[in-house]
């Protein structure tokens, strides 16, 4: 069978992909409470207890790839990379 002529459902897209208890306007039974820790949302967990990132890096298709470990922020990777591929970290 051809691709994009199959018979189309008469279910919803937007409604297709909810968790059951969720409604379309992200709320859940119509409360628009957050669950948080003295209104700053949930601590961070301990350092000991956060999953280790790796982070696999090319410059183009096909040359080696950098494997970039030891990160906590955004900045903190760019700078990795920068490192491991002899950039100034405003190149990255």
């Amino acid at each position: 069978m051809p691709l994009g002529l199959r018979k189309k459902k008469n279910k919803s897209r937007e409604s297709s992909n909810l968790v059951e208890n969720e409604e379309i306007g992200g709320h859940a039974g119509g409360s628009s409470v957050k669950s948080t820790v003295n209104g700053a949302g949930l601590p961070p967990p301990p350092a000991n207890l956060r999953p280790k990132l790796v982070f696999h890096t090319q410059l183009a298709h096909g040359s080696p790839t950098g494997r970039i470990e030891g990160f906590t922020n955004v900045k903190e990777l760019y700078g990795k990379i920068a490192d491991t591929f002899d950039l100034s970290p405003p190149e990255v």
